[in-house]
């Protein structure tokens, strides 16, 4: 307790309960060591425990002895640090309160070996200045956080989810909450598993960036990447690595959203929009064989802002309920298909310019397939479709219509390829501007071009 001094709390066979408030390395200076282990021993902090408060602290619980807390600071104060493991099969820490990792200074987690960490609300790098990391790895090592759970709020926050660990979060979750905040989630290995229930946002106000790689999986309710002018970074690469959500997933959301799926890698949602507010921005990059993005709704690219979206070297999209590039008036929509196998399939037709200006390239082999196609939809709308090269295609099971009330281009050049069905009525038939004012021109040019 004293500066300076040392105290240690060993727990191999037995109990120890404390009703009041707890300090563990209460000044400055001075550090605080409690190992608690073996099945049957425990720990019990009943009041609010300052893990760190002015000074150091750690925490050892293994071979199956536990804890019992109800609100964890650690590193309560600026010059303080906390660090506590957890390890083993049946080694668990159990936070009925808030756990921050992180308040004011240095905070450390490390999970491991089947080791287990409760709580109701988890905050990593609280305050600004503060760092907060977590560590979850090897199977049946788990964190379970049974409300909000946020990596970076107004400092630095790092949770690593690696070689089969799990954790598990409710109420919605942030990684970069704040403006200052700055957050980093990495979900890697075969096994290894984040869900969350509710929204996920990665850069709520401030910074976070978010991987799921080589195996790992991440699974919730639906997701912001960008909001409210922070910035957010989603990346998940590699065969068998997966983002699923059951809900919607919007790439700037009033702030700046990036997604790059590659090497393999695959992300599921009810839906997207990439620029969804005016002043943001979305983009959304599809790459490399096996990689793909599976909507079971819409697809919007650029819903009040800008949006751009790219899929190539046999990357593959879906989509379903209807699609739109460029959907509201000043919004700015870009799509590029491009290389052998890259991929848009959509279903419920496709707006190249739905009231704003869009673009749509499919290039170098390839392949644009939907069921029907307006380009230029309302009066003020603005839209552009190159199908360029051999092998390129868009092909459709309805018709098409190039300049509805607004400006619709279509260039097919360079051996490129657009068809359009012919035997469904009037579902079927092609309009090149169709409505007064409406402009609507074609072009097919170069060998091999068809229209």
């Amino acid at each position: 307790h004293l500066a300076g001094g040392t105290g240690t709390l060993n727990i191999s066979n037995g109990t120890v309960t404390d009703q009041s408030i707890g300090y563990v390395g209460a000044l400055s200076g001075a550090s605080g060591v409690i190992n608690v282990s073996n099945a049957g021993s425990s720990f019990t902090n009943v009041g609010t425990l300052y893990f760190g408060d002015y000074g150091s602290a750690q925490m050892s619980i293994n071979t199956g002895g536990s804890v019992s807390t109800s609100t964890t600071f650690m590193a309560f104060q600026p010059g303080s640090s906390a660090t506590v493991n957890v390890s083993g099969a049946g080694s668990q820490w159990n936070n009925s309160g808030t756990l921050y990792v992180g308040y004011s200074d240095q905070g450390t987690l490390t999970i491991g070996n089947g080791g287990s960490v409760t709580s109701n609300h988890g905050f990593l790098g609280l305050n600004s200045g503060a760092v907060g990391t977590v560590t979850i790895s090897g199977n049946g090592s788990n964190w379970i956080d049974t409300s909000e759970l946020a990596v970076g709020w107004a400092g630095q926050g790092t949770l690593l989810v690696q070689n089969g660990g799990t954790v598990s979060s409710a109420a919605g979750s942030q990684i970069g909450m704040l403006s200052s905040g700055i957050g980093n989630v990495t979900v890697t290995g075969s096994g290894s598993l984040w869900s969350y229930i509710n929204t996920l946002t990665v850069g709520q106000f401030g910074h976070g960036a978010l991987t799921v790689s080589n195996g790992g999986l991440v699974s919730g309710d639906g997701a912001f990447i960008g909001d409210s002018g922070g910035a957010g970074t989603v990346t998940v690469t590699g065969a068998g690595s997966e983002w699923t959500n059951t809900g919607g997933l919007i790439v700037g959301n009033g702030g700046r959203g990036s997604l790059t799926i590659q090497s393999g890698g695959q992300a599921a949602s009810a839906g997207g929009q990439l620029g969804y507010s005016s002043g943001a921005v979305g983009n959304v990059t599809v790459t490399d064989p096996g990689s793909q993005w599976t909507n079971t709704g819409g697809l919007i690219i650029g819903g009040s802002g800008q949006g751009t979206l790219t899929i190539q070297n046999g990357g593959l999209v879906t989509s379903a309920g209807g699609s739109n590039i460029a959907y509201n008036g000043g919004a700015v929509g870009n799509v590029t298909i491009t290389g052998s196998g890259s991929q848009w399939s959509y279903s419920q037709g496709l707006l190249v310019g739905g009231g704003g200006q869009g673009t749509l390239t499919v290039s170098n082999g390839a392949v644009l397939s939907g069921d029907g196609g307006q380009v230029g939809y309302t009066n003020v709308a603005v839209g552009t479709v190159t199908v360029t090269d051999a092998g390129s295609q868009w092909t459709n099971t309805g018709g098409l219509t190039i300049g509805g009330s607004g400006q619709g281009t279509l260039n097919i050049q360079n051996g490129g390829l657009v068809s359009f069905a012919t035997a469904c009525g009037n579902a079927c038939f092609s309009d090149v501007g169709v409505y007064a004012g409406s402009i609507g021109p074609v072009t097919v040019d170069g060998v091999g071009s068809s229209w």
